[in-house]
């Protein structure tokens, strides 16, 4: 659910947790409890789910990377890589 960090979103609602339980059950079907604590986790992302590897407008030299958060560690390989071509050529492969 999209929240801000000014005011982050702390509820979890029914059909969010027997969703989860559902997906549970099919990944571990021995675990079949009763759901007894939730937490909500927060992680960012740009609003197109796109990173953040640019120069900065008025200082080229300045590469600014914002692979954003736990989206961006499942691809943090190509990114770096990304980044040091870009770093080290100028620009990255496609």
């Amino acid at each position: 659910m999209p929240t801000t960090a000014d005011a982050p979103g702390t509820e979890i609602a029914t059909d969010e947790i027997e969703a989860m339980r559902r997906h549970t059950l099919d990944l571990l079907p021995g675990l079949s409890g009763p759901c007894i604590d939730v937490t909500t986790c927060l992680y960012t992302c740009t609003p197109d789910f796109g990173f953040v590897i640019d120069t900065l407008p008025d200082c080229p030299q300045i590469l600014v990377a914002s692979p954003c958060s736990g989206h961006g560690f499942k691809h943090s390989a190509a990114i770096g890589e990304a980044i040091a071509q870009i770093v080290i050529d100028g620009r990255s492969n496609d």
